[in-house]
């Protein structure tokens, strides 16, 4: 029975410790660099306000994501337009 309560007691604590993982101090949920990848209007938002508080928010997780987001695109996107060019 002892163990079973420790059990128990284990898994709430590594749920509130999952949970606790995914959001920003202000309570917000971090948004993943897949997430910024899909969602243009916020992941330029984001940069920006990254950008413009830098000391602030520059080492935050969705500064972090954003900001590789947005250059897993510009590469993505550089890397589209070399190919599509044409040769010749």
């Amino acid at each position: 029975m002892r163990t079973r309560r420790l059990a128990t007691f284990a898994g709430a604590v590594a749920a509130t410790l999952v949970i606790a993982g995914c959001s920003s101090a202000s309570g917000t949920p971090v948004h993943t660099v897949r997430w910024y990848t899909g969602h243009d209007e916020a992941r330029v938002a984001m940069v920006q306000r990254c950008d413009a508080q830098p000391m602030k928010l520059a080492n935050t997780p969705d500064c972090i994501d954003a900001h590789d987001a947005a250059e897993d695109l510009g590469v993505q996107l550089a890397g589209a337009t070399t190919q599509s060019a044409p040769q010749g």
